[in-house]
């Protein structure tokens, strides 16, 4: 756990904007598309640990997009069971 999520644990949202991981790429391969640097938001946001429980939580109406025609019949059954 980083110190960054202990203290998101903690109720502490202040550092959420801190870069935690740079990149570096060559200018000349860059199209101005990349994403070069990742802030803890971004980079936890990235691989939620408790998916079901987010979604559940969220207040407003929401449209969730799945790819693969696997994933899209777990959530369908997901949200089915609700």
């Amino acid at each position: 756990m980083t110190s960054s999520t202990k203290r998101n644990a903690m109720g502490v949202f202040r550092f959420d904007d801190t870069v935690v991981i740079e990149c570096s790429m060559l200018a000349e391969a860059r199209d101005g598309t990349e994403m070069l640097a990742y802030t803890h938001r971004l980079n936890t946001s990235l691989a939620p640990r408790h998916y079901g429980s987010d979604l559940e939580a969220i207040e407003t109406p929401l449209l969730v997009l799945v790819g693969g025609e696997a994933s899209a019949e777990s959530l369908i059954r997901w949200l089915a069971s609700r």
